[in-house]
């Protein structure tokens, strides 16, 4: 068993630092670096336009995360923000007439993003799992020890950037400019929706069947775009029979 003590908010005189904004930040910084090292010298991007891209998607996050929720006094999860925030980009992209590839790049990041900033709940104890018995079942000021789920997460979404990475130069994936987006999102919902959510804590709420929901709808919407985008793809290689 592992004891462990949340990090609140934290005053320094005129200043408060949340843990959760302070990673979810330093998330962003590494992020938008392997981005950019990844795209150096690669002449079908444009740096300016990425640089744009991340840009407008951050402020679109902040505005959706932090003042829209305030505002309505509701709290939007990082699964609805993730839903969202696909659909802002892929839309910003198709507005600017701009090739689908950016969009794969932003997909290549993702997971790493949201290894890093799954740490802050963590940190802050948000997110967490039902009771468990295993060696590394957490304890909070003494209480039952129960599954660190936020840091499952944490280490599917890296498990997911390095397969994707390595598999980056797949014909799948050159060959349509799309598939890497909704690969990971279908990944990502069913790794989710079957490792770890059956592990969340209030799985039986009105919340836990919202966020099953969405995971399946998520996998189930991803996993139909690739198979009816790639059909020619797959009729080329022989994957399946032309009707």
């Amino acid at each position: 068993m592992i004891e462990h003590t949340p990090i609140s908010a934290i005053s320094l005189g005129w200043f408060i630092l949340v843990p959760f904004y302070i990673i979810s930040f330093f998330a962003f910084i590494v992020a938008s670096i392997f981005i950019f090292h990844f795209i150096q010298n690669k002449k079908k991007f444009e740096n300016s336009f990425m640089l744009e891209l991340l840009m407008v998607t951050i402020v679109f996050g902040m505005v959706f995360t932090l003042l829209i929720p305030r505002a309505l006094h509701a709290n939007f999860s990082s699964l609805r923000g993730l839903i969202v925030v696909t659909l802002f980009v892929f839309f910003y992209v198709m507005i600017r007439k701009k090739s689908f590839s950016y969009i794969d790049v932003i997909a290549l990041a993702t997971p790493l993003f949201l290894a890093i900033a799954r740490l802050a709940c963590f940190i802050e104890w948000h997110c967490y799992g039902i009771f468990t018995n295993l060696p590394w079942g957490v304890s909070v000021n003494g209480g039952l020890p129960v599954h660190p789920t936020q840091i499952y997460l944490s280490l599917i979404n890296l498990s997911l950037f390095f397969i994707l990475y390595n598999i980056r130069n797949f014909n799948f994936f050159n060959q349509m400019p799309g598939n890497m987006v909704f690969t990971y999102l279908a990944s990502y919902s069913f790794l989710r929706l079957t490792l770890v959510e059956p592990l969340r804590y209030g799985v039986g709420t009105p919340d836990g069947f919202l966020r099953s929901s969405l995971l399946m709808l998520i996998f189930i919407a991803s996993f139909m775009i690739i198979l009816i985008r790639n059909r020619d793809f797959y009729v080329k290689n022989h994957f399946i029979r032309k009707i």
